[in-house]
């Protein structure tokens, strides 16, 4: 099963705040997981605008999802 993920659902997941089922169902290894980059651009330009309780970090989220192909990012 493909799965898109929303940046809430990216947000959510790095910070274990998603409940088991949908955990569960996004680390099922059969499905493939499939989200856009501009997600993390999304991250970081509200982390940037330091709207109150906005706790996500661009730089975690980057981590965790994007290896360092450069060609991955475009």
């Amino acid at each position: 099963m493909r799965l898109l993920l929303d940046t809430n659902i990216l947000i959510w997941a790095t910070g274990d705040l998603l409940p088991k089922n949908i955990r569960s169902l996004i680390e099922e290894t059969n499905n493939e997981r499939l989200f856009s980059p501009a997600s993390v651009w999304e991250t970081a330009i509200t982390h940037g605008l330091g709207r109150d309780g906005f706790q996500a970090d661009p730089f975690v989220l980057r981590y965790r999802l994007i290896h360092k192909d450069p060609f991955d990012r475009i």
